[in-house]
């Protein structure tokens, strides 16, 4: 029996040589590479956020990321100009980030903090690694097909759209996220909060 093949020998001899390559890395152990190949970000660093979406359920989800002390807000962006303003507004006496649930952001550089209808490009186009995003939910779709054409990882609240081209780019941009490997999570954490499951049954 004939197996006919479309590779050409030019092919078959690039495909070997990249075998042989890697049964040589293999066989003498392992390869180091710099860390920020493999995490985007140098070892033992904190994740860098880019928060969009300064309301109230954003500002409580980046005082939770930063509490972690795993995480760092480097740049933000909003629609309003008061929302920067009182973002970085000092607290009342007594009052402290324990208390009030807002991110300290100590170290924040404030030219990194954007305001506008195009802020969310801004943030996207930062050195960050992942996207946070509170903005209403008309916004999302946008927002994080731009995240992911610039492969951020994101954190997003729901709901996710609110018309059914909205859900449809949301899918869409889903798969190609899946394609590049970027990770992608849904504020649903009530859904599985045993207190609320509770209550339903």
């Amino acid at each position: 029996m004939t197996i006919k093949t479309s590779q050409t020998r030019r092919q078959f001899l690039q495909s070997s040589a990249g075998l042989a390559a890697t049964a040589a890395s293999v066989s003498s152990g392992f390869t180091i590479v710099k860390a920020e190949s493999v995490r985007g970000t140098q070892a033992n660093s904190k994740v860098a956020i880019g928060w969009i979406g300064l309301g109230g359920r954003g500002t409580r989800d980046a005082y939770l990321l930063e509490k972690t002390g795993k995480a760092q807000i480097v740049a933000v962006g909003d629609y309003f100009q008061y929302r920067i303003d009182n973002l970085f507004k000092p607290m009342a006496a007594g009052q402290d980030p324990e208390t009030v649930q807002r991110p300290a952001l100590a170290g924040f550089d404030k030219k990194n903090a954007f305001v506008g209808v195009d802020a969310y490009k801004a943030v996207v186009g930062s050195k960050v690694d992942a996207i946070l995003m509170a903005t209403p939910p008309g916004f999302r779709p946008e927002h994080f097909r731009a995240a992911v054409a610039a492969k951020k990882h994101v954190f997003m609240e729901e709901p996710l759209a609110v018309d059914t081209f909205g859900c449809h780019v949301i899918a869409e941009t889903g798969k190609q996220a899946t394609a590049q490997k970027l990770s992608v999570v849904v504020g649903l954490q009530r859904h599985y909060s045993k207190a609320y499951r509770k209550c339903k049954e």
